[in-house]
């Protein structure tokens, strides 16, 4: 299992665990004022791939918090779920 961790006024953390049937994701957010939502891995559909899994955690956290997503988490959102050049060259 693998965990990526922002802290900030708005913490997130995405875990990520790959099954025989493909990528879940538990999801846990925590405002400043210790309010939180959390999901288990065990709630999560399966994803064909790692990046599929993360770019729905990402999707539901923008589309959840909304305005609560400062600059420092939409950078490290958007920083998730950018293209991997390196992998595909500079067309993807």
């Amino acid at each position: 299992m693998a965990a990526l961790h922002h802290a900030g006024p708005l913490s997130v953390t995405i875990r990520l665990a790959e099954t025989h049937d493909g990528w879940l994701v538990g999801l846990d957010t925590r405002e400043g004022n210790g309010c939180g939502i959390g999901s288990p891995l065990s709630a999560s559909r399966p994803h064909l791939t790692r990046a599929s899994a993360i770019d729905g955690a990402v999707r539901w956290i923008r589309r959840f918090h909304g305005a609560d997503v400062g600059p420092g988490l939409d950078a490290w959102l958007t920083g998730l779920t950018a293209p991997q050049l390196e992998m595909f060259g500079a067309a993807a």
